[in-house]
């Protein structure tokens, strides 16, 4: 451990003993965010792998992989249960993976991963083959894709904060047709 990280988790465990909280040192991990990818390391926390490099392919992989076993759950079961079971089991395993997280990591450049296992899932529930489209069978199995998920869950997050966000009438007096809109922050 370097310098700086020796003073951080000093400074962590004097902020932990004066607020009468516990430190567990075996538990903890560092990580040190770069935008360079000469060293990447990851850490998970609360089942989101985070990375150093601030990036989410390690978290894409790892959700891709959870996924994998479900597809393979859901294509040995469509021979024993009826169509609304399978149905029931992609919302409540499939999806349901899809969701943990996604307005942190939904939209990262490798989403299309995902987007592919849903796909397929709906083949499996259509009996098609892989050249088919998959826009009618999103439609008739009432699911949406892992891109209108993220865009469902950040107009949740929004609407239930509107608050924490400025009008642009705040912002600026000119009597634009926007002004009444919210002001989107600038990120990187």
């Amino acid at each position: 451990m370097n310098n700086l990280g020796a003073i951080s988790l000093t400074q962590a465990k004097v902020w932990f003993h004066a607020n009468n909280l516990f430190l567990n040192e075996n538990k903890t991990q560092r990580i040190i965010f770069s935008t360079s990818n000469d060293l990447t390391v990851s850490t998970k926390l609360l089942g989101i792998l985070i990375e150093s490099s601030l990036n989410w392919k390690k978290h894409i992989e790892y959700v891709s992989l959870k996924l994998d076993r479900i597809t393979y759950l859901i294509r040995n079961l469509r021979y024993i249960l009826p169509l609304s079971n399978l149905i029931q089991i992609y919302f409540s395993l499939f999806e349901s993976h899809i969701r943990y997280g996604l307005f942190l990591w939904g939209n990262c450049t490798k989403i299309d991963i995902i987007l592919k296992q849903q796909k397929a899932i709906l083949r499996i529930f259509n009996n098609s083959n892989a050249r088919e489209s998959c826009r009618p069978l999103f439609k008739k199995y009432g699911v949406l894709t892992v891109i209108n998920l993220y865009i469902l869950d950040v107009i949740l997050y929004v609407a239930k904060n509107v608050s924490v966000y400025n009008n642009r009438c705040n912002i600026h007096s000119y009597n634009t047709r926007n002004n009444c809109n919210l002001e989107v922050p600038f990120c990187r």
